[in-house]
């Protein structure tokens, strides 16, 4: 029986560890730094899986490891938009309720890869880049006022 590689979860870690240093630099404006430390998160989100699976490490636990890693750092750039004025608050409801729906309903599901979580998460992906390389589109996007 082959033992299984740590090596997935230390990928997904430094997409943990860029976290705080991510939504610092959106929080102060530097989108050139806030975008490549983004962008190095969306290559370790991308690759954690991938490498799981090429080394046979794939488990529950390291999916739900890679989805708890997205959902910070998604919902901590849309907590940034909201208080910068981006998007209204309600959008990062939407997303706090979409991950506890999927982590409870997942708890019962045998299925560990969810391809409308991964659809979902990708044009969460997408927004932020397209926002956060051009903010005005946000605020024509979402008449809330």
């Amino acid at each position: 029986m082959q033992k299984k590689t740590a090596f997935p979860w230390v990928i997904t870690s430094l997409r943990i560890g860029i976290t705080p240093f991510a939504l610092w630099s959106l929080s102060i404006g530097n989108s050139v730094l806030f975008l490549t430390l983004f962008l190095f998160a969306l290559i370790t989100d991308l690759s954690d899986g991938l490498v799981a699976r090429k080394l046979n490490s794939a488990s529950r636990k390291g999916a739900y490891f890679d989805a708890i890693a997205d959902f910070v750092l998604i919902s901590g750039v849309f907590l940034i938009y909201a208080i910068q004025g981006l998007y209204p608050i309600w959008i990062l409801a939407v997303l706090v309720v979409s991950f506890t729906q999927f982590m409870v309903t997942s708890v019962s599901e045998i299925q560990i890869y969810d391809p409308v979580g991964k659809y979902f998460g990708g044009l969460l992906y997408v927004t932020i880049i397209v926002i956060s390389t051009f903010p005005i589109v946000a605020l024509y996007s979402f008449p809330y006022k």
